[in-house]
């Protein structure tokens, strides 16, 4: 609507202006010029100045918020370029056992094809299972992303919440909403990942072979 105003102002300051400096002899042309004169100030300037106003307005409203879903920025997350060089399956094996859960959570490997990681819940209280889930949302983010990932619950305490709402929650503090998708099951959720690495294609398992 700002907009719209602002456009019907800037045409007729334009107008004005026309009238006064190209038809002044004209009927329309004299009134223009006289209620100029009663004002004191061009009509055209007020009118053009009140349209770029209203513009600026309606310019600032269609930015971009900037807490919208965020995005993975390349120099935190690229893509493994060399699928057979397997070192990048060290480092990710490294930092999931660097992490440190709270009393009843615990990160889980290979839990089928696709699955490299997952995270068990066992008799947590609400705010550890929040904590967890948050957690493991983060490390998935910080690794190539898998195909797929898991949160089991084992008589884990929630809020007042669907434990999908919860994890989609922690999703989307790191990944954009459209690229992942979660699904509910009796005793866990399923996260799949619409734009997996490519490197796990040829390594669907970890392989824990490394002691």
């Amino acid at each position: 609507m700002l907009r719209l105003i602002g456009t019907l102002l800037l045409v007729a300051a334009a107008g004005n202006y026309w009238l006064v400096t190209q038809h002044r002899h004209t009927p329309l042309g004299m009134q223009a010029l006289e209620l100029q004169g009663a004002i004191g100030i061009p009509i055209s300037y007020i009118a053009f100045g009140a349209g770029i106003v209203l513009w600026a307005l309606t310019v600032k409203r269609t930015r971009p918020h900037k807490h919208s879903a965020p995005q993975k920025h390349k120099e935190q997350h690229t893509q493994i370029q060399n699928t057979k060089d397997l070192t990048w399956v060290s480092d990710v094996i490294d930092r999931a056992r660097s992490l440190q859960w709270e009393q009843g959570a615990r990160l889980q490997f290979d839990l089928g094809s696709g699955i490299p990681f997952g995270l068990q819940l066992t008799r947590t209280t609400p705010e550890v299972t929040r904590r967890s889930v948050e957690q493991f949302a983060a490390f998935l983010y910080t690794i190539p992303t898998p195909p797929r990932a898991k949160v089991r619950y084992i008589e884990a305490q929630t809020q007042n919440v669907p434990r999908h709402h919860t994890v989609r929650g922690a999703l989307r503090r790191h990944f954009h909403q459209n690229d992942f998708h979660v699904v509910s099951q009796d005793a866990w959720v399923d996260i799949l990942f619409h734009d997996s690495d490519p490197a796990w294609k040829e390594r669907p398992f970890l392989f824990l072979d490394r002691g």
